[in-house]
């Protein structure tokens, strides 16, 4: 993951649709795999869903993240636009404990996006 590349917005805001965009992305995949089985979809799915609960963990206490429509279909591709946003603010400006889930996000990408 390279550095930022703007820094406009709040940083929970970054990470709520991050949490959205992962979401999609694990539900996307549960979907497309249960019409058709494919087991790199499902470990997607496993860890999109797993980190997005890590993400929200970040979040303050009590904030909700909105169930907007996400445009994107495809789960790769969810997975790579959540790891593009989390460069759009320097790391130190994430709360305690992002550096962690940015690494799942960045292995999320490396592992399973073609």
């Amino acid at each position: 993951m390279t550095g930022p590349t703007h820094q406009d917005g709040n940083e929970l805001e970054v990470l709520a649709s991050v949490v959205r965009l992962l979401g999609a992305a694990a539900d996307r995949a549960r979907e497309i795999s249960s019409a058709e089985p494919d087991l790199l979809l499902e470990c997607l799915g496993l860890g999109a869903s797993i980190t997005a609960g890590r993400v929200y963990g970040l979040l303050p206490e009590g904030l909700e993240v909105e169930d907007l429509p996400v445009a994107q279909s495809d789960p790769f591709e969810l997975v790579r636009a959540a790891e593009s946003l989390m460069r759009t603010h320097p790391l130190e400006q994430f709360p305690p404990g992002t550096a962690h889930v940015v690494v799942e996000i960045c292995d999320l990408v490396r592992e399973h996006c073609p």
